[in-house]
């Protein structure tokens, strides 16, 4: 009964803990890690996926004129919108970076999709702040597809298993250059 017990304490813990660790890397990372656990090597693959660029436009202004609470508490909204709704269209959040966010797709319809449900949903979003008082947030999404490497890029001590290649890159710049509030996807 004992080993019973402190048994179930263990997979509570374990739980707990994949929970916690969740919250902090992406849904591939935490795979990648757990399949390590258990024996695979963190090979780098070639995959074919759509990368999702959003970025809130003017963060630097906006960081300038409100307090750094204020501040984290826009990115988090925003944020957890994003985490939402790609979770809802079988996507991945990779990373944030800074005041962006880079998601990924194995599907890149379900990439746009993402992307049409951000910005209507950031709308409600901005109606909700300006009955508060506060001035809108907008942002830019740009959207690109093709072959990327995804594994661990880092050092010994540190690493992220994220994407990285060309495509990752022009999704970036297709961001860059979309108009406020606005989605602009590649060709591929």
């Amino acid at each position: 009964f004992r080993d019973i017990s402190k048994e179930e304490e263990f997979r509570i813990l374990q739980e707990k803990f994949n929970e916690v660790v969740k919250k902090y890397i992406s849904t591939a990372t935490f795979d990648e890690v757990m399949g390590q656990l258990q024996g695979s090597t963190g090979k780098a693959s070639i995959k074919d996926l759509s990368v999702l660029y959003l970025d809130v436009v003017n963060f630097t202004g906006f960081s300038e004129s409100h307090s750094p609470e204020e501040t984290a508490k826009m990115l988090n909204d925003l944020f957890g919108i994003c985490e939402v709704i790609t979770k809802e269209c079988h996507g991945d959040i990779d990373k944030f970076i800074g005041d962006a966010v880079m998601a990924v797709f194995i599907d890149a319809n379900d990439a746009v999709l993402a992307g049409m449900k951000v910005l209507k949903a950031l709308a409600e979003f901005n109606k909700t702040r300006a009955r508060e008082g506060r001035e809108e947030t907008q942002i830019r999404i740009g959207i690109n597809s093709g072959l990327v490497i995804q594994g661990e890029i880092g050092t010994a001590e540190r690493k992220d298993v994220t994407v990285i290649g060309d495509v990752v890159n022009t999704a970036s710049r297709i961001e860059s250059v979309t108009d406020a509030m606005c989605m602009c996807i590649s060709e591929a």
